[in-house]
């Protein structure tokens, strides 16, 4: 009965499960992700290409879970044509709503929105610097409660503060009026809650296989 009690202690004891999930598309699919919009989504030399047909407007794909909260989202990213937006969503409950933190190319400038029932209200602007087209670059949210910190290749750009979504997913693609493509690279997500297949990202096949044992409960 002591033994029990104990574990049932340390167990009480231990913390949220926590993890970081990669994709860096080195395995030459896209499993685990679900997509949606006017396009396409393909692998193409190690990265992942996402292709926006004339008359847009989104391109995307979602991984992850409801249930959500506090995490990291990282990635790396190339745009092919000049178009209005690129970057990534987080606390996403479907592809309608959900906040952005993306670039828009048009402009120059990198964007947190809310998305609400497909409703977008600009919250910050600001301006970044380099070509978009020509060069990669990394943009990157920190959640915490209810506080968005915005980076933009490595720098703070931005803290917004949201309340309407507590938990969520996380989207990446492009939205404007087409056609029109961006790459998409080592994505890192790290939270409580998030399966951990850091150190098996570069094995082929083995992101299906971690989403379907999160999902058993093993």
């Amino acid at each position: 009965m002591k033994i029990i009690l104990v574990l049932c202690v340390f167990m009480v004891a231990l913390p949220a499960f926590a993890g970081t999930f990669k994709d860096n598309f080195d395995d030459g699919n896209l499993d685990g992700w679900v997509k949606s919009g006017n396009g396409s989504w393909e692998v193409l030399d190690g990265r992942c290409k996402i292709s926006l047909f004339p008359g847009g407007p989104c391109s995307l794909m979602m991984i992850g879970e409801p249930d959500w909260k506090d995490y990291t989202v990282e990635i790396e990213m190339q745009s092919n044509q000049a178009f209005d937006y690129i970057g990534f969503r987080v606390r996403v409950q479907d592809f309608d709503n959900g906040y952005p933190w993306v670039v828009c190319v048009t402009d120059n400038t990198v964007r947190w929105y809310t998305q609400i029932n497909n409703n977008f209200t600009v919250i910050t602007s600001d301006k970044t610097q380099g070509d978009l087209i020509r060069e990669k670059h990394t943009l990157k949210a920190v959640i915490k409660g209810n506080e968005f910190e915005g980076y933009y290749d490595g720098k703070l750009i931005r803290v917004a503060i949201f309340d309407h979504f507590k938990t969520g997913k996380v989207t990446i693609g492009i939205c404007g009026s087409g056609p029109s493509s961006a790459f998409f690279d080592n994505v890192i997500i790290t939270g409580d809650k998030v399966p951990d297949n850091s150190k098996s990202v570069e094995s082929k096949g083995k992101l299906a296989a971690i989403w379907g044992e999160i999902r058993r409960g093993k």
